[in-house]
């Protein structure tokens, strides 16, 4: 054989390889996908169905279409759509869009058959009409495509797992570009694969070089396209637009003021147990100073039934306390108020899911609680505090201001007495132990306000002689 068929058919073994690792990934774990996805097994036996379905057709007809087309574009065609087929799968959920991806998924697994593999049986038969020669390619080429099977099922799983993670951070990234910035990127990057294609066709025939520098040239003007285009693209756009058309269509006439009507978008909320519990989410929904929509994790609702079904007589009265609020809050807020069947199976602690939640979706959270607050903030999570909004909006207590509490019992230092307001506000009595179970006028010396509340510290107040 000479050295060009050698390298061919090295650089087959190669793509044998990678494309059957690739397979093995959608087909090790389709059946768990299209659980996840609501599918029976009827329906999974016929989403199966349809990919036998293509082979069947396409088998036969594909080798023809080597035949009369390039074998080579055929290949490059059938291995893209392959891809776009596996990307697909994951994303989809009508039943009936995923049989036709499977059926696709076939059919480019028929064109593939019937074109390089096919042309290097050929070339072999030119060179050395021998069947052991072809026998043993054939030989190769399967064992190959088996080891790499054996390794891709045995691998899926953490691939599997590394490509959501990484998909769900670059969607998190995209979220947070505008749309004009994601579209003017998405513009520079085509204009700069073309330049990249119509270089490299330059120096196509050029040795060493030639084969590898469309591939450089695509990833480094690819990306100067997208830098350029998110960079400089909403400006351009807005410059021309003023320049050209705006420019036209003013010309002679008098400006007049432009009426833009304000889009104003509300950002949704998720509300965790203890601000549940408290119960005063509602009150505050029914003034109108909070709008929806409101988002109730079913990891919440599962908390909830857990301290429902408590033997402690307390953890059950909360529980029930905040299942009857939300059932409350489902009557009369209706499509304001969703209950999602999301949970982090990784993770156990309740809080944490919420704050994963939250930042998954950039959505804000409502809690009562003090460390997950802390927490959230820290990870950059939105936190509405009902308690920070109740110490926002209490009357300013001053120093000096006289007030008449009952003093209801001892502090925990020495001589201090507890009382509290009707909101519960406490209120710590210097010298007030000696006043327990009687109602006395007090002179407030300072008041503490931190989001697990007010606290407010006093003296009694002396008669006047």
């Amino acid at each position: 054989m000479t050295n060009l068929l050698k390298k061919n058919i090295l650089v087959y073994y190669i793509s044998i390889v990678l494309i059957s690792l690739t397979k093995a990934l959608p087909h090790s774990i389709l059946t768990l996908i299209l659980f996840e996805k609501g599918l029976t097994i009827a329906n999974i036996a016929v989403v199966q169905a349809m990919y036998s379905l293509a082979i069947l057709l396409f088998e036969i007809p594909s080798g023809l279409w080597a035949d009369l087309y390039s074998r080579k574009q055929l290949y490059i065609l059938s291995n893209i759509m392959l891809l776009i087929m596996c990307l697909l799968i994951y994303y989809s959920h009508n039943y009936y869009f995923i049989c036709f991806i499977w059926f696709l998924y076939g059919v480019s697994e028929s064109i593939n058959s019937g074109t390089i593999e096919a042309t290097i049986i050929n070339d072999i038969k030119k060179e050395n009409n021998s069947k052991l020669h072809i026998n043993r390619f054939i030989k190769l080429s399967n064992q190959f495509s088996l080891v790499a099977v054996i390794i891709g099922y045995l691998v899926s799983q953490y691939i599997l797992r590394i490509g959501l993670s990484v998909a769900k951070q670059i969607e998190r990234i995209l979220s947070r570009v505008p749309s004009q910035q994601l579209v003017a990127g998405t513009i520079g990057l085509l204009f700069g694969l073309i330049i990249a294609n119509l270089i490299g066709v330059a120096f196509e025939r050029v040795p060493i070089i030639g084969s590898y520098l469309p591939i450089v040239l695509s990833a480094v003007l690819g990306y100067i396209g997208i830098r350029l285009g998110m960079d400089k693209g909403p400006d351009l756009y807005k410059a021309t637009v003023s320049y050209t058309f705006r420019g036209l269509l003013n010309k002679g006439r008098k400006p007049k003021e432009s009426k833009v009507k304000e889009v104003r978008t509300v950002s949704a909320k998720v509300l965790d147990t203890s601000v549940v519990i408290d119960g005063r989410i509602l009150d505050i929904v029914n003034t109108g100073f909070l709008e929806g929509p409101f988002i109730v994790p079913v990891f919440v609702l599962e908390e909830l039934q857990k301290l429902s079904d408590s033997a402690d007589t307390m953890k059950r009265n909360r529980g029930r306390r905040g299942l009857d609020l939300l059932q409350t809050m489902r009557e009369k807020l209706k499509e304001s108020m969703e209950i999602i069947d999301v949970d982090y199976e990784d993770l156990s602690e309740v809080d944490l899911k919420l704050i994963r939640l939250s930042m998954d979706k950039h959505w804000k959270l409502i809690t009562n609680d003090f460390n997950l607050n802390k927490i959230a903030t820290l990870q950059g999570v939105e936190v509405l505090n009902l308690n920070d909004l109740a110490n926002a909006i209490k009357p300013k207590m001053m120093s000096g201001e006289t007030l008449q509490v009952r003093i209801m019992k001892a502090g925990k230092e020495p001589h201090q007495g507890v009382a509290y307001l009707d909101d519960g506000t406490m209120i710590v009595v210097e010298n007030g132990v000696d006043y327990v179970d009687q109602t006395v006028n007090v002179v407030v010396t300072s008041v503490l306000q931190t989001s697990a509340g007010r606290m407010i510290f006093a003296r009694v107040e002396e008669p006047n002689s």
